[in-house]
């Protein structure tokens, strides 16, 4: 192997460092000065530079406390960096936000960028929308409730909680908004007849046991012929049709047509499951979580 030139790289450049000049051995390594793209400078061996370990002065992995300015994080958008946390040289930048509700707030950027701060923290407000009313809570969530509740949720704070059910703190205790709607005892479930969580109007309530309440049910999401109790049947190359009623998975045929299969579970929900049927085909008036899929409603199949 030849003799290394400790001139041979200067000039050239490394990522975002063009070498200057050697300027000698340290420690048995050469090293070089080095002129960044963003005008500062740097010394660093040639080793760092050769492998790509060293490709700028350090700027590529600052922060451009700027570059959240103008951005939405829930019901906050930031304004202006206001500088880093007081007394902390490398503390976390903090932000003046401007909330939905006019407020302003000072947020850390990690609290911001983590979904940690999504409003002022004090912007919970009630809105009447189409004869009932939507709350927001300090996350910027919201839900719908019966305007008959409305001076329950004004004197108590309600939050979504990570499983997407709305829950109301009276005096320290923690209950289910449904289950207080309905005056339901802590023992008994509270079904949303649309399997949406977040609407908590007494309409779309009624009380369960846990059979009925798992009736109700949109499709699971291994589901591939995208209707309820019905999977393709590869070996004899029709659809399979099935439910499954108080622990017992009943055996309902095979179809041809994938849409007799689902008409055939419909028939068998209605009658094994009664008002808790979801059902791929809902006839007029008849409500399910199956609505939450927003599919098209078709005539139901005889």
């Amino acid at each position: 192997m030849g003799k290394i030139s400790k001139n041979d790289i200067i000039g050239r450049k490394f990522g975002m460092l063009q070498v200057e000049k050697c300027i000698g051995t340290v420690n048995g390594k050469l090293r070089y000065q080095c002129k960044c793209d963003c005008g500062n400078e740097r010394t660093t061996d040639r080793y760092s530079l050769l492998n790509g370990t060293a490709s700028s002065c350090g700027c590529k992995r600052r922060i451009n406390p700027e570059d959240i300015v103008g951005r939405r994080f829930g019901r906050l958008v930031a304004m202006e960096c206001v500088g880093r946390e007081e007394g902390k040289r490398w503390g976390n930048y903090r932000y003046l936000c401007q909330c939905d509700c006019g407020k302003t707030t000072y947020v850390r950027r990690d609290h911001l960028l983590h979904g940690d701060s999504c409003s002022c923290g004090d912007c919970i407000h009630i809105e009447e929308e189409a004869g009932c009313l939507r709350y927001y809570t300090h996350s910027g969530e919201s839900f719908l409730a019966d305007i008959s509740v409305k001076e329950l949720l004004e004197k108590y704070p309600c939050y979504i909680a990570g499983n997407g059910y709305v829950f109301i703190t009276i005096d320290g205790e923690h209950e289910l908004l449904s289950r207080l709607v309905l005056d339901a005892d802590k023992n008994t479930l509270v079904d949303h007849i649309n399997g949406n969580p977040l609407d908590c109007r007494r309409d779309n309530l009624r009380l369960a046991d846990a059979c009925e309440n798992a009736f109700n049910t949109a499709l699971v999401s291994n589901n591939t012929s995208g209707y309820k109790g019905v999977y393709f049947h590869k070996a004899s190359g029709r659809f399979h049709a099935s439910i499954r009623a108080y622990g017992v998975r009943i055996f309902l045929g095979y179809y041809d047509d994938i849409e007799e299969a689902a008409g055939a579970y419909d028939r068998a929900a209605r009658f094994f499951h009664g008002e808790f049927a979801c059902v791929n085909f809902p006839r007029p008036g008849e409500q399910c979580c199956r609505r939450n899929q927003e599919k098209v409603v078709r005539q139901e199949v005889m």
